[in-house]
């Protein structure tokens, strides 16, 4: 955000210790994680979309009809996507509480795409079998890890300890 962008949204003059700066941007983060949490969910349904149209434009020819996306990508595209961006987001946040810099929460928190390519290989290998009723069961999983990480993250985020790092 530019300067004179933050000026306006906070509605006069940029401070110019850090300490105040800190404390003025520590209240837009939820905004700006809510923002980012949108658009990592745009971002993972305009693929899906794309992808779809893709899949039938190509099959098109062999199977006569529009078969793709089939019933059990719907909780995945609409439960579980929503749930492992918010997962995402709030580890970043109990990361950062704990590193010194951003590049290390940042880092840390990539270590989440195991997790995808884990449930990518189960169901590949066949050990994982995606039904809707699965698909739901992991997104609830996911939603209540989600709630427990942001709770967490509440009891465990403090400004203070965030300012004495600068």
């Amino acid at each position: 955000m530019s300067r004179s962008a933050f000026r306006l949204s906070i509605g006069g003059r940029v401070p110019r210790d850090r300490g105040t700066s800190f404390r003025l941007y520590a209240g837009l983060l939820p905004y700006l994680a809510a923002k980012r949490w949108r658009v990592a969910v745009a971002v993972a349904w305009l693929s899906f979309l794309v992808y779809g149209v893709v899949v039938n434009a190509a099959s098109w020819p062999a199977m006569g009809r529009i078969w793709f996306p089939p019933a059990t990508w719907w909780p995945l595209m609409l439960w579980v996507t929503p749930a492992i961006a918010t997962l995402g987001m709030a580890v970043t946040v109990l990361i950062s509480a704990r590193v010194n810099t951003f590049m290390e929460a940042y880092q840390m928190s990539a270590a989440l795409v195991v997790l995808v390519l884990a449930l990518v290989a189960g169901q590949v290998t066949g050990v994982l079998y995606l039904s809707v009723a699965v698909a739901l069961a992991v997104g609830a999983v996911l939603w209540g890890v989600d709630a427990l990480l942001i709770w967490l993250g509440i009891r465990h985020l403090r400004q203070e300890t965030l300012l004495s790092r600068i």
